[in-house]
């Protein structure tokens, strides 16, 4: 990995990592607002970066040597991830702060990103500057996987038949429950692949997780007889 340092400096890096302490809040403050401005002039760079680097060095940012090829591809994924998070600030925020003067949403700065990078496509060998329309899309669809703690539900089960679990709890065990007691990746159910078949499978004697119910029950009663 190369040793050339970024937009952020070598003490930037220590603060940010852990690696070095300021006695004062005083010295805390100038650092991280010395890492704000430098993060702001960054973007600035890039515009400039876009407006004047010709083709054959913008490929050769792109051709780094091969042991640095899968951290770049990394960093430019980082970079991306860290534009979406600060602008759409955290899921449970309702978005961006109301005090911050940029407001806007991710798909409207990587909308715009786009359509002045295309456009810049499209002029790059024309005869005639690019008169045409650019439309861009961007959408996120958030599934949020329904988990619980497969060791709770099957006591929930074996204590009153699952009663206070709802349909979705139960769904998530009896997946994991079913994937965390095939044998192998040619394991079939129904004469599917595992991973097919647990979409649309409901049995509730699913492979393993009937065996656990009925040997949490029997410990159950074993402890019940045993206090009386």
């Amino acid at each position: 990995m190369s040793d050339e340092n970024g937009f952020l400096t070598d003490i930037d890096k220590e603060f940010l990592r852990g690696e070095k302490e300021y006695a004062s809040k005083q010295g805390r403050y100038d650092r991280r607002r010395a890492i704000r401005e430098r993060t702001r002039e960054a973007f600035r760079d890039f515009q400039l970066l876009r407006d004047t680097l010709d083709r054959e060095e913008r490929d050769k940012i792109f051709d780094p040597p091969v042991d640095e090829r899968v951290d770049l591809l990394t960093a430019m994924g980082e970079t991306i991830a860290f534009l979406y998070h600060a602008l759409e600030g955290d899921a449970g925020s309702n978005r961006t702060p109301i005090d911050r003067s940029i407001d806007f949403p991710f798909s409207q700065i990587l909308e715009l990103g786009v359509r002045h990078g295309e456009i810049a496509r499209q002029n790059a060998d024309a005869e005639r500057p690019f008169g045409g329309r650019v439309e861009v899309t961007f959408e996120v669809n958030i599934d949020h996987n329904h988990t619980a703690d497969r060791s709770r539900v099957i006591e929930e089960l074996a204590r009153n038949g699952g009663m206070g679990l709802t349909d979705q709890e139960l769904r998530a065990v009896i997946t994991h429950a079913a994937r965390d007691t095939v044998r192998g990746p040619d394991h079939m159910i129904d004469g599917e692949p595992i991973d097919e078949a647990l979409d649309d499978y409901r049995s509730p004697d699913l492979y393993g997780l009937a065996e656990a119910v009925e040997e949490k029950a029997a410990e159950i009663e074993d402890d019940e007889d045993g206090e009386e």
